[in-house]
């Protein structure tokens, strides 16, 4: 699944996606709800909607996370390797990329987060 143009950047590209899908993605779940939480609050005609945009605005992260946790690990993309390292207490290594990840932790891990962000999609609607 590699594209070679250049080495270091494809490298220093992996390292940035890594770092997205392990920290990122979750800070980016918290800044989205309070950003269209403070949109709709601040709109006297959205107000009543305050609670869909922030339980919604928060459910598609970690719907996306859990989805690239799943296809990452079935597709064994690199960044996972990565992301795998890091959870491990050891420092992320895009030149030692050795497929030893356990398939049913980050499987696991991904189906808790996809069923979270669906929940927190379709809440709003249901209540």
């Amino acid at each position: 699944m590699k594209i070679l143009l250049k080495k270091k950047n494809y490298e220093k590209r992996l390292l940035i996606t890594a770092y997205f899908w392990r920290f990122g993605i979750i800070a980016l779940a918290f800044l989205l709800p309070a950003i269209f939480g403070s949109i709709f609050f601040n709109i006297e005609s959205l107000k009543p909607y305050t609670p869909f945009a922030v339980f919604i605005s928060s459910g598609i992260p970690f719907a996306a996370m859990g989805t690239d946790y799943i296809f990452g690990c079935i597709l064994e993309f690199d960044h996972m390797i990565l992301i795998d390292q890091d959870c491990s207490h050891q420092k992320m290594n895009p030149f030692n990329l050795t497929w030893n990840v356990s398939k049913k932790e980050f499987i696991g891990v991904g189906l808790i987060f996809l069923i979270l962000g669906i929940a927190m999609i379709v809440l709003p609607f249901i209540i």
